[in-house]
């Protein structure tokens, strides 16, 4: 499959806690899904949190090191051009962030991160109610993204390149319309190019 469209988001951040830094990033959009099999669904609702808590290195200060919680749904209803029913999809996962960022006054920074649980749900029912829902956990993910800083009288502007990989799951035995089947959600890759816009 194959979601592809733009979003729009927020981003927040508090250094109320010292050495600390809190953060949450909120996007909504409305892509077009594609699959070979299956058709395409247009205006489909994609909804993305994160949040993180990140705490700065005492003997170097560029770099933080936190725990993250990333939440993701798609919102597959509809029948797409082929006929197929849609149903939601929701991940759950908990990431160790890492971030180094640049000490000069239009700084680079750059996020990492490493799986270390995932969750994932695909709500079958709501396509056909002979099917069972199926849960997924996931073991394997990373994600990288460098963000540019630029000041400008307007405020800073900060484009961004963000890549993230979560491998396939684990293989999760269900009854689909009778037959036992091995149902898993698949390897897959996300690539998101953006621009921030920051007002003080």
């Amino acid at each position: 499959m194959n979601l592809k469209g733009p979003e729009l988001g927020v981003h927040w951040q508090s250094r109320a806690w010292g050495s600390f830094t809190v953060e949450a990033d909120a996007h909504v959009g409305l892509q077009t899904y594609n699959s070979v099999p299956s058709g395409r669904l247009d205006s489909v609702l994609n909804v993305d949190t994160r949040w993180r808590a990140l705490r700065a290195s005492t003997a170097q200060p560029q770099w933080q090191y936190g725990l993250a919680l990333h939440i993701h749904a798609n919102f597959l209803r509809g029948t797409t051009s082929l006929g197929f029913g849609g149903y939601d999809r929701l991940s759950t996962q908990v990431w160790l962030p890492i971030r180094w960022r640049s000490d000069n006054p239009q700084p680079w920074t750059v996020d990492a991160g490493w799986l270390l649980w995932g969750e994932h749900v695909s709500r079958l029912s709501q396509a056909n109610t002979r099917l069972q829902d199926v849960t997924n956990q996931q073991r394997k993910g990373a994600y990288l993204q460098l963000t540019k800083e630029i000041h400008t009288d307007m405020g800073e502007i900060l484009p961004y390149a963000r890549w993230t990989w979560v491998d396939d799951s684990d293989v999760h035995w269900v009854s689909l319309v009778g037959v036992e089947r091995g149902t898993y959600e698949p390897r897959n890759n996300r690539l998101q190019v953006g621009l921030k816009w920051r007002i003080r």
